[in-house]
């Protein structure tokens, strides 16, 4: 039986998780940005997003809501880092 402090401890390891590999699509993000500046390139690319969010919400089921929630934020503040990186 798993007891509150148990899953709050699967929590606890999940959030290292995903906090370790957001700091690697931002690494990644920051890459994409140089490219795009690169070549005249937007920042944005509506058709890119609606793929991304396309496959990860593929087979999330009653979770898929929320997995759209989540990416839509993840791919806002992507958008942001590129702009600054751009500006700075």
């Amino acid at each position: 039986m798993n007891t509150l402090t148990d899953l709050r401890g699967q929590i606890d390891g999940i959030d290292d998780q995903l906090a370790a590999l957001f700091e690697q699509r931002l690494a990644v993000v920051q890459l994409i940005s140089r490219e795009k500046a690169a070549v005249g390139g937007c920042v944005r690319d509506k058709g890119r997003e609606q793929e991304i969010l396309g496959r990860v919400c593929d087979g999330c089921g009653a979770f898929a809501p929320y997995t759209r929630a989540f990416f839509r934020h993840i791919l806002s503040l992507s958008r942001k880092m590129q702009r600054n990186h751009r500006a700075g």
